[in-house]
């Protein structure tokens, strides 16, 4: 759907360590990521990507549609959050949103 709307899908990664290393070998505009996934989960794996790039995008995907929530990937850095099931033109304003913008660096991390 994506490569549909004209998005480039640099890579995929099966769980949040692998996510993590592709960041860093393919440094994409946008990370789209689950919050559920085997082993390392999509929050601390946002947190070691944003850790790693202050300025990195990433916009989470979840099941798990709870205000709480939402409210600890905005804290945690996430510049989007996205509900499953979505239809495609909210998943695809959440990425516009996150590439419109530059990222503004209120953290410490390496680059």
């Amino acid at each position: 759907m994506l490569e549909f709307h004209g998005h480039e899908i640099a890579g995929v990664a099966c769980n949040g360590s692998e996510a993590i290393e592709k960041y860093k070998t393919l440094r994409p505009d946008v990370v789209l990521m689950d919050i559920m996934m085997p082993g390392m989960d999509g929050m601390q794996s946002m947190r070691e990507i944003l850790e790693y790039d202050q300025k990195a995008k990433i916009v989470l995907v979840t099941a798990l549609g709870k205000a709480s929530l939402m409210r600890e990937a905005a804290k945690a850095g996430a510049v989007g959050f996205v509900t499953k099931p979505f239809e495609i033109r909210r998943l695809l304003g959440a990425i516009e949103i996150a590439t419109a913008s530059p990222r503004k660096s209120h953290r410490g991390g390496k680059k």
